[in-house]
């Protein structure tokens, strides 16, 4: 009995460490717009968990997951960030007719970023890698489109792999052209084990077209 109670107790202890290890606290650092036309949100467990070229699409100007058909998304201008596993799109470039692209604050508090930097390049997508199928050893890959910047965003490390966040300010652009600065917080769900693949992330977007939050 001791021994079955301390190995669940080991097993309880090394979720809960990959769970903290994936997160971000921002009690301390909370998301505030400060700006006329701001609005911040607190996005929890985007499902991203599965393999092959199945995304999940999601409108930052709304708030919400959007269904977007796979074969019908470089036209479809509803959604602005798409999430595969790691893998991240936005709506511009190869991935999208919209005016999406992404660009690296680096590692600032969320705050400290209060307007978007004047003749910024943005970093649209490109043709990417993915997972493809992960019933063979090693995993198979295959050809699609993300955006290069995002997807380097969440990193691994270790066996059994544990995720992090670079917990870099991200300013990304909606398909219509909006202004969102974001920072992923999170690629665990709170179960316990916690599983990966959930996508949490804080931003902000400026809603009346302006470059302030």
């Amino acid at each position: 009995m001791k021994k079955n109670n301390l190995f669940f107790y080991a097993a309880f202890l090394f979720a809960a460490m990959i769970f903290v290890s994936g997160c971000k606290d921002n009690k301390d650092n909370p998301v505030t717009p400060t700006n006329e036309g701001a609005k911040s949100y607190n996005i929890q467990f985007i499902d991203a968990t599965s393999y092959g070229d199945v995304w999940t699409y999601f409108n930052l100007e709304e708030g919400k997951v959007v269904e977007v058909k796979e074969d019908e998304h470089f036209n479809n201008k509803s959604w602005d960030i798409a999430f595969n596993r790691y893998n991240v799109r936005t709506n511009g470039g190869a991935s999208g007719a919209g005016n999406g692209g992404a660009y690296d604050m680096g590692q600032v508090e969320m705050n400290s970023v209060a307007k978007v930097p004047d003749d910024i390049n943005l970093v649209v997508d490109s043709t990417w890698s993915i997972v493809g199928d992960i019933s063979s050893m090693p995993p198979s890959y295959i050809s699609s489109t993300a955006n290069p910047l995002l997807s380097k965003a969440i990193s691994s490390a270790g066996m059994p792999p544990s995720y992090v966040s670079d917990e870099h300010v991200y300013i990304v652009k909606t398909a219509s052209g909006k202004w969102a600065k974001l920072i992923f917080t999170s690629y665990y769900n709170d179960e316990l084990p916690a599983k990966s693949g959930y996508i949490s992330f804080d931003y902000v977007i400026q809603t009346n077209g302006g470059k302030e939050f």
